[in-house]
């Protein structure tokens, strides 16, 4: 399956959304990129038209394809509508052309009975096991990394790493994103980054946390960025992070990446050791292996719903309580309680 199709297609998508964010792009390649070599596999008409694929002109194929067998096997319904709307968002050029009004028929009625299952709010067979962790659980967990960090001259970066992401993550309840996140000396303004999502060393008992893009924050529509105090456990495992930081390869990385030429400021989270920074898959891989001592697999989604259920179980869903735990979530209350709370009776 040839780049230049998916890169063609990608080119369509963003035309017709032009203020479409770099992250959601990214996202749409990838799912184009499976889909179309997985259509090639099934023998579907890769042939250019509009700039498109042709198999996507011929609905009853595509609507078979993601409906019964694609992939080799039944398709999550998650996965279904995720698929349809990547393929609204290629038609969309054509909006009164005949494969995107049926593209839209079946795309509506499949999240109106997607919505109504997540109202239901029925755990899926992976969520079953989110059932009896608290986050109390987890915060106990992260011993297991601390007391393999012990001594000034530690240079365990992996569980370095590991206890400093556990720790930001069951504070701030973050998605991804710390995959892209910087660690820097020096506060960046919004005129030299507007899109810099960062956390600040400002002190040795303080640091900041700055958000200014991630999925529901776009700079571009003059969204005001999230600011957070990270203090505590927090603050303290990010401080040995650093330290460690400073320790491997006798500080040459530290002292490369905290110059002014490199304007004091590396990537927070690397892939296996301090030279390669993590992507988004990397990034969700590594974040697994935090709680795998406890037998957790855990995403950064599946911890935001613990957070959710924790909080809700802990105050009996006052509603002070639920509105902060949404603010702190990045989220509506709608889809918090829609998406978030699981019923397990």
């Amino acid at each position: 399956m040839s780049l230049d199709t998916v890169q063609s297609a990608v080119a369509v998508i963003k035309e017709g959304n032009p203020q479409m964010k770099d992250s959601t792009l990214s996202t749409y390649t990838r799912q184009i990129k499976k889909l179309f070599e997985e259509v090639k596999k099934a023998g579907g008409d890769m042939t250019l038209v509009n700039r498109l694929p042709n198999f996507l002109y011929n609905v009853e194929f595509t609507l078979g394809f993601i409906q019964n067998s694609a992939w080799g096997e039944l398709l999550k319904p998650t996965t279904r509508k995720n698929t349809m709307s990547v393929i609204l968002c290629m038609m969309r050029a054509d909006t009164e052309g005949k494969p995107y009004k049926e593209y839209r028929k079946i795309y509506d009625v499949m999240k109106e009975e997607f919505d109504k299952h997540q109202e239901l709010q029925i755990p899926t067979e992976v969520e079953e096991g989110l059932k009896d962790v608290s986050m109390e659980q987890l915060h106990k967990g992260l011993n297991h990394h601390f007391n393999k960090l012990r001594g000034v001259d530690n240079e365990n970066y992996n569980t370095a790493l590991l206890h400093m992401l556990g720790h930001l993550h069951l504070d701030q309840v973050l998605r991804n994103e710390a995959c892209s996140m910087l660690l820097t000396e020096k506060y960046i303004t919004i005129e030299e980054d507007p899109n810099a999502n960062f956390i600040w060393l400002k002190g040795r008992n303080m640091k900041v946390m700055v958000i200014r893009n991630n999925k529901v924050r776009n700079p571009a529509r003059g969204d005001e960025p999230k600011e957070v105090y990270l203090k505590g456990a927090v603050n303290s495992a990010i401080n040995k992070y650093v330290q460690v930081l400073k320790n491997v390869s006798g500080g040459d990385m530290w002292a490369d990446a905290m110059n002014e030429e490199t304007n004091f400021r590396m990537r927070l989270a690397f892939h296996g050791y301090p030279d390669n920074p993590c992507s988004s898959s990397q990034y969700s891989q590594l974040f697994k292996k935090i709680w795998e001592h406890l037998g957790l697999e855990l995403t950064t989604t599946q911890l935001r719903k613990v957070y959710a259920m924790d909080v809700r179980k802990k105050f009996g869903g006052n509603l002070v309580k639920e509105k902060e735990a949404c603010a702190k979530l990045d989220h509506s209350k709608d889809t918090h309680d829609k998406h978030y709370i699981l019923d397990f009776t």
